[in-house]
C-alpha cells in the first residue's frame, strides 16, 4: 500500500559520471570545449549544451546510460539551479536542484502520474512545505510540514475513505494535537495523540452529523483521558438520551469510582468495574443494584 514517506517510483538522482571524453564536437577556446558543444564520455554517457574552460556550465541535457535524462541548468560540472530529471519509467521532477539533489521548490511525478509531490525539498528529500497527492478519484492525499521525507509537522491527511485529520505529525504518524473525522461513521475525536493513538485528553463525538446538525440534536458524547486508543483515566460521558457518567475509565468502560445521573436525575454514584457499578456509595441514597451496563 501507498504511505506518506514512499512513492510507488521514487526516481534516485543518479550523479554525473566523468571519465573520458571519447567524442566532442563544438565550440572551443584554448583547446578546451567552451559554448555549445556535444560530448560522449566512456561509459556511453552523453551530454549536449553550454560549456565553460571544458566544463559542463550553461543549459544542457545529460543523458546517463541506463537511460536517465536531466535537462536544465548546470555550474561548473555540477547539476545545480533549474531543471527537470526523467526516468526511464515515465517519473519525472521539474524544479530546484542543488548539486544534483532535489532541492528548494518541485514537483515529482510517478510514471502513472497518479502520485505526485509538490512543495519543498531538501537534498533529495521531501522536507518543508508540500502535498502529496495519491489519487484523484477519490481524492486522497496529505498537505502540510515534512522533514527528511517523512510528515512531521502541521498537516492535512484526506483517505480515499473521506475520513479526514488536521493536526501534529511526527515520523509520519499522528503526533501532538489534533482532530480526525471519520465521515461514514459520523464520529469525530479531537484532541492528543501519541503515536498515531488517541491518548491524553480528547474529545469525542459520536453520530453528529457536523455539517448540518440541529443545534438540538442529541448525540453520545466523551471528553476525558485516553490511553493507547481508548477512554482510559477520568472522564464524561454524555448520552444522547441526556443521561451522565463522570468518573473512572479502563479500557472503553467505566472503571473506578463514578457518578452516574440517569435522563429522569436519578444518581448512581460507587464503585465500577468493567462498566458495571459493583460497591455503591452508601451516603449515596440513589445508589443501588440498577446500575447501567
Amino acid at each position: 500500500p501507498l504511505t506518506a514517506s514512499t512513492l510507488p517510483t521514487d526516481g534516485q538522482e543518479p550523479s554525473l559520471i566523468f571519465v573520458i571524453i571519447e567524442q566532442y564536437e563544438g565550440e572551443e577556446q584554448d583547446g578546451l570545449p567552451h559554448g555549445d558543444g556535444k560530448a560522449r564520455f566512456a561509459g556511453r554517457h552523453k551530454y549536449e549544451g553550454g560549456f565553460s574552460e571544458g566544463r559542463l556550465h550553461g543549459s544542457g541535457t545529460y543523458t546517463w546510460a541506463d537511460g536517465v535524462v536531466y535537462s536544465g541548468t548546470f555550474e561548473q560540472n555540477d547539476i545545480t539551479g533549474e531543471g527537470t530529471y526523467t526516468w526511464p519509467d515515465g517519473s519525472s521532477y521539474t524544479g530546484a536542484v542543488l548539486k544534483g539533489k532535489r532541492h528548494g521548490e518541485g514537483v515529482f511525478t510517478c510514471a502513472d502520474g497518479a502520485v505526485t509531490y509538490s512543495g519543498g525539498w531538501q537534498l533529495g528529500k521531501r522536507h518543508g512545505s508540500g502535498k502529496l497527492t495519491y489519487s484523484q478519484s477519490p481524492l486522497s492525499y496529505y498537505d502540510g510540514q515534512w522533514e527528511s521525507d517523512v510528515k512531521s509537522g502541521e498537516g492535512t491527511q484526506i483517505y480515499p475513505s473521506g475520513n479526514k485529520y488536521s493536526g501534529a505529525w511526527k515520523n509520519n504518524v499522528k503526533h501532538g494535537s489534533g482532530s480526525m473525522v471519520w465521515q461514514q461513521a459520523r464520529q469525530r475525536y479531537e484532541g492528543q495523540w501519541t503515536e498515531g493513538q488517541m491518548q491524553g485528553t480528547g474529545e469525542y463525538t459520536w453520530a453528529s452529523d457536523f455539517a448540518d446538525a440541529s443545534p438540538f440534536q442529541m448525540f453520545n458524547h466523551y471528553f476525558g483521558e485516553w490511553s493507547a486508543g481508548k477512554r482510559s483515566g477520568e472522564g464524561v460521558f454524555y448520552y444522547a438520551t441526556g443521561a451522565v457518567y463522570a468518573g473512572g475509565w479502563q479500557n472503553d468502560m467505566k472503571h473506578g469510582w463514578g457518578l452516574y445521573t440517569g435522563e429522569d436525575g436519578t444518581r448512581i454514584s460507587g464503585r465500577f468495574e468493567v462498566d458495571r457499578l459493583i460497591a455503591p456509595d452508601p451516603s449515596d441514597a440513589d445508589s443501588g443494584p440498577g446500575a447501567p451496563a
